[in-house]
């Protein structure tokens, strides 16, 4: 049909090898995926825009309830039935850990595991939670990320086929700006951070191959990997790739804002840019949907080689266009699922400010069967979005320079969704597919407008 799930990590090292200046966005979609994911691919068509991301966060797959393989049912979906045609690029965004107990990495590698058998092409791990500011010098205080960093890559790689996975890492909490003091004086998330974070984690990579290859014992941990996969693993490591995208914090926080002036986000994206280039590595915003429109042709200017990742916006709109009883329900339908949620927060101004993001998974079902009229208004809306954001970052026409670059060998691949991994899906997915597949229904049903083009079987 002419779609394919595919890798950032081939294009990317196409555009920093040619030094080739691109932003590329990722967008995490949170509500009435379906209606939003055709918009996108809409605008994508229309803009002939030649590379994007669609993404989830570790915790909206929670909240949202959009476990890995719905969420890739969804968007290979949405691209036939707006008549797409090209690569998919599925990411999972912010993978997270609270602690370093076993039983929570654990609860990682198993969502890593769903990911990959979901055909996800990118993986963005984010162990900057565990950083210890407390210790002295950047390389003690990052050492977990960086040791947790290495042990997830050499996971990834283990399980990846024919296709290289995108891996990216991260510095200083995403949320804070530059400059926060965290302990003794340490700049959470500098352009030093992330120096020393990247050349740690490759440097850690390359010692525990060393080892491995060695033959020696207990060189990582249990409940990583099994034997067979440590096997699977040295016999690629001969082409072994590290990360290629870092991510540190520019001045914005998920639910919050831009918390610093104009100018010194500018400046801050433009060193963080500078210094992942000279690391040859892609430069990773996030929370950049809370950044001004006009600010983006300065983030252009200034960015050679940038991954912008952008969300609340397109939960904004579809916010507008539900239904107010569905709107107004969901403040008791949260106090009846996780009533302490409410607690400690100052107003409820800034309670529904926070968590009206969880509207998309405890209304999901009502949400779905809004009427088709107030669909086609909100697909309109995202619509025009989606194109201002491609015009805004210059990504208009690029189709053409994306083309050259797979015909030279560069994300030129293709990532099969694993066959015979039914009885490992948790439950959740099954019964969020149910939601879906009826969502669907309800759509097509009332949809009289035929496809963007014809498909045969």
């Amino acid at each position: 049909f002419g779609v394919r799930l595919n890798s950032t990590q081939g294009f990317y090292q196409g555009i920093l090898e040619k030094k080739i200046k691109m932003i590329v966005p990722a967008f995490n979609v949170r509500s009435l995926s379906f209606d939003t994911m055709t918009s996108l691919f809409k605008a994508v068509r229309d803009e002939k825009v030649g590379l994007f991301i669609l993404e989830i966060a570790q915790s909206e797959i929670g909240y949202t309830k959009q476990p890995p393989m719905e969420y890739a049912t969804v968007a290979i979906a949405a691209a036939l039935y707006s008549g797409y045609e090209g690569d998919i690029i599925l990411q999972l965004d912010h993978l997270q850990a609270g602690n370093n107990s076993e039983e929570e990495m654990k609860k990682v590698v198993q969502l890593i595991r769903q990911a990959y058998d979901a055909g996800f092409g990118a993986v963005d791990i984010d162990m900057s939670k565990l950083v210890n500011y407390r210790k002295q010098g950047l390389s003690q205080q990052q050492e977990e990320n960086v040791k947790l960093t290495a042990y997830f890559t050499l996971l990834l790689r283990s399980l990846e086929d024919k296709v290289r996975i995108a891996i990216g890492g991260e510095v200083g909490e995403i949320g804070g700006t530059e400059g926060d003091e965290a302990s003794e004086g340490a700049e959470v998330g500098s352009v030093q951070e992330m120096g020393v974070f990247y050349r740690d984690c490759h440097k850690m990579i390359a010692e525990l191959l060393k080892k491995l290859k060695a033959g020696q014992k207990d060189v990582l941990p249990a409940w990583l990997m099994s034997q067979k996969e440590i096997k699977r693993l040295l016999e690629k490591s001969g082409s072994m790739e590290g990360l290629i995208k870092i991510a540190a914090p520019i001045g914005t926080a998920h639910g919050e804002g831009v918390l610093i002036s104009v100018p010194a986000l500018v400046d801050t994206i433009a060193r963080k840019a500078k210094a992942s280039q000279e690391m040859d590595a892609v430069f990773a915003v996030h929370a950049f949907s809370l950044v001004n429109r006009q600010v983006y042709p300065e983030a252009v200017k200034v960015v050679d080689a940038g991954e912008v990742h952008l969300g609340t916006l397109f939960q904004d709109i579809v916010y507008k266009h539900v239904p107010k009883e569905i709107m107004d329900n969901w403040e008791f339908e949260l106090m009846k699922a996780e009533g302490k949620r409410m607690q400690g927060y100052a107003s409820r101004e800034d309670f529904i400010k926070k968590e009206k993001k969880r509207i998309n998974g405890l209304l999901k079902e009502r949400m779905w069967g809004i009427d088709e009229k107030l669909k086609e208004k909100m697909r309109a809306d995202l619509h025009k979005e989606f194109v201002e954001i491609f015009r805004a970052l210059k990504l208009s026409n690029t189709g053409e320079l994306i083309k050259g670059l797979k015909e030279e060998g560069y994300g030129s691949g293709e990532i099969e969704i694993r066959e015979g991994r039914e009885k490992t899906a948790v439950p959740e997915t099954r019964n969020s597919l149910k939601t879906t597949i009826a969502g669907w229904l309800n759509s097509f049903k009332k949809v009289k407008a035929a496809p963007a083009k014809t498909v045969t079987a």
